[in-house]
């Protein structure tokens, strides 16, 4: 069967991967507001929006940042060897996953800064593995910084440079300067940008993190049992991969489960359903549920299991 294949790195299973990632895109482009406007105050308003009037457009870069930040995504995973061999399951998982974001085929924040997202991350591995870290911390920051400037609520996804680099055991004072300045860097120059060209926005607005109130509707019941299964099923994976590993890359299971939970309170901050926060919790679950597609041993409750979640998500976007 199809999941079956997914556990290689031929052409044919890179093939069937690209194909099944195809009707998650499509159901995301029939679920994408075709009216989406960044607020006046970002900072890049002045400069996206003249793309999000032109929804063909928008829609087709959204459709490439999304498939980048899959491909990209799977390249750290396999990098950093979070998994044992080549695959393709975490292509598939990230982009049903995000698919079901809100309006992220509408060129939103969230588009615009999934690639940045799993660059921070690579950049938060590498600090991590490295014995001079000061040009990997002013790269991470100087990300970190882009994606503050895409959003406000990313700030909240800052902190994991200064985790990565806490675990990296190799602390300096200047460490922690280097940082400040890469991430207060893009803002400075962006300022500079919009004061030339007399802009008026100043890129911070005054969201907080509370809860709204929302409905909980079937499709994403389904959707949320469906994530659940592979979770249950897979979390002894997960932990025999933490046990069996090299210190580094356990490391790097740990720094991936933390960097999952700030993304998603980034995603909490500006949600405006219950399952937009799948796309903070998208880094962890295409490593957890991975490695239990990889390395399951009963492959029949393997290939059950993903059915379950792919037709669980399909509906989801499908009914949405």
């Amino acid at each position: 069967m199809l999941p079956r294949t997914l556990r290689k790195s031929t052409p044919q299973s890179i093939f069937f991967a690209a194909i099944m990632t195809i009707p998650f895109i499509i159901a995301g482009l029939f679920s994408s507001s075709s009216s989406y406007q960044w607020p006046a105050n970002n900072i890049l308003a002045e400069y996206i929006n003249p793309i999000c009037s032109i929804s063909w457009l928008a829609s087709l870069t959204s459709v490439l940042m999304l498939v980048l930040a899959a491909v990209y995504l799977q390249y750290v995973l396999y990098k950093y060897k979070l998994f044992p061999k080549a695959n393709q399951f975490s292509l598939v998982l990230f982009v049903g996953i995000v698919s079901g974001v809100s309006n992220i085929i509408a060129l939103s924040e969230w588009t615009v800064g999934l690639v940045f997202m799993i660059r921070l991350l690579d950049r938060a591995f590498e600090i991590q593995r490295v014995n001079k870290a000061n040009t990997t911390i002013l790269e991470a920051s100087f990300t970190a910084g882009l994606l503050t400037i895409i959003s406000f609520d990313f700030i909240w996804i800052y902190p994991i440079v200064l985790i990565a680099y806490l675990f990296s055991g190799n602390l300096a004072v200047k460490g922690f300067f280097i940082s400040a300045f890469g991430f207060v860097l893009p803002y400075y120059f962006m300022r500079s940008i919009n004061y030339l060209l007399d802009v008026e926005a100043s890129g911070i607005n005054n969201s907080r993190l509370e809860f709204i109130p929302m409905n909980l509707n079937v499709p994403q019941i389904v959707f949320m049992v469906g994530c659940a299964t592979v979770i249950i099923i897979g979390v002894r994976y997960f932990l025999q991969a933490i046990t069996i590993n090299k210190v580094i890359v356990k490391n790097h299971l740990v720094l991936v489960i933390i960097f999952s939970v700030l993304a998603t309170t980034s995603a909490v901050n500006g949600m405006s359903s219950y399952t937009d926060v799948m796309i903070g919790v998208a880094p962890i679950f295409c490593v957890l549920a991975g490695l239990y597609f990889i390395n399951a041993s009963k492959i029949w409750l393997m290939e059950v299991s993903f059915v379950i979640w792919y037709g669980a998500t399909l509906f989801f976007l499908i009914a949405s």
